[in-house]
């Protein structure tokens, strides 16, 4: 399953790209490998617990528990471009448990564009 956070929107006024990040805080209660996502897009945006969607950005980020019950802070994002200025689009990130119940914690998100 995947989690979200509330997304971020953002509507660019001039500039076709930005940059945008993520950081805060990643666990599950069991033992896993958890991978998380920065995503963004311009249709509607995802609620918690739904289906990763709208388009990659970055890497994804495998994020190993070793012990359960810890956790581990994140980081997540990149560069987009081919923005067109006056749309709105939302910026979000995505993670996936690989087993238990996975959370982020204390989540930011920073975009800006130029």
């Amino acid at each position: 399953m995947n989690e979200t956070v509330s997304p971020a929107v953002v509507q660019p006024a001039r500039a076709a790209q930005a940059a945008a990040t993520y950081g805060g805080i990643g666990g599950n209660g069991g033992v896993a490998n958890d991978t998380y996502q920065a995503r963004y897009g311009t249709a509607t945006a995802p609620t918690n617990g739904a289906a990763a969607t709208g388009t990659a950005l970055g890497s994804q980020v495998v994020q190993v528990i070793s012990t359960a019950s810890s956790f581990t802070t994140l980081a997540a994002g990149g560069l987009i471009t081919g923005l067109t200025p006056g749309t709105q689009y939302w910026f979000d990130i995505a993670l996936a448990s690989g087993s238990g119940t996975a959370s982020l914690q204390n989540v930011t998100c920073s975009a800006k564009e130029f």
